[in-house]
């Protein structure tokens, strides 16, 4: 809706003609003010593993980040070809899996794909603008064939991309998604052995980090992207407490 707003003519000329000169923007993610400090959130934090004994500088670490816009994981993949030695870049998708599926099939469909109110609404999005971005860097800038996929995206609700681009994304990002009841779970967990709260976005994250985690000796980083508070009734709900026991132990 956004970008449909900045895209309206009539709409701007109207804007221009009460307020000559002004021009409109955006601190969401599909803003360039919004998504380059993501950039430096993922350098930041790899740091600190450094700083808390976790690894040596040079040593790799996964990413796994809950998404839905692609922001913050285009954000971990600039980091990744400034240097930053990260081996695997991780999507955490909720039931709004369209990014999972594009990856594993380089089919981004929505013609029969229902769009689900879930527990984790930062990432209920079906067009993911930054995904766009990332089609164009691994083109090498083609421009062209990304205005094409995506005019096709809003005009037929679906594209497919080649094998080859489909292999070059599958090198740079894996991804896997987060049902509604996993989610529930993942929070339970976390408390009962930690007695930390996270909320539904970084339970997705974590669960999907998991199944990619077993048997493996490299680190994971998972973006927490939200905070717990936002999300009083699902947490309550997740951790079998009511209010009083639950702030009492924290």
């Amino acid at each position: 809706m956004v970008k449909d707003l900045f895209n309206d003519k009539s709409f701007l000329a109207d804007v221009n003609q009460v307020l000559p000169g002004l021009h409109l923007s955006s601190a969401n993610s599909i803003n360039w003010a919004r998504f380059l400090p993501q950039v430096v959130f993922t350098i930041s934090s790899y740091l600190q593993l450094i700083e808390q004994g976790v690894i040596r500088l040079g040593e790799q670490v996964d990413v796994c980040i809950p998404t839905g816009n692609f922001g913050n994981m285009l954000g971990a993949f600039y980091a990744q070809q400034l240097g930053l030695p990260l081996r695997r870049l991780i999507t955490a998708s909720n039931e709004n899996n369209v990014i999972t599926d594009f990856i594993q099939t380089g089919s981004y469909d929505l013609r029969n794909r229902l769009f689900h109110k879930t527990i984790s609404p930062s990432i209920d999005i079906l067009i993911s603008s930054n995904l766009e971005r990332l089609i164009y860097l691994l083109s090498k800038g083609n421009f062209s064939m990304v205005q094409k996929l995506f005019n096709k995206l809003a005009r037929d609700r679906y594209f497919n991309i080649d094998s080859s681009l489909l292999k070059q994304i599958q090198s740079k990002i894996q991804g896997g998604w987060t049902n509604e009841n996993q989610c529930i779970d993942m929070i339970k967990k976390v408390y009962d052995e930690t007695q930390q709260l996270i909320d539904p976005h970084t339970a997705v994250a974590l669960h999907v980090a998991d199944s990619f985690s077993k048997h493996d000796n490299v680190p994971m980083l998972i973006s927490a992207t939200a905070h717990y508070g936002k999300f009083p009734q699902t947490i309550l709900n997740a951790v079998g407490s009511n209010e009083q026991s639950l702030s009492s132990s924290n």
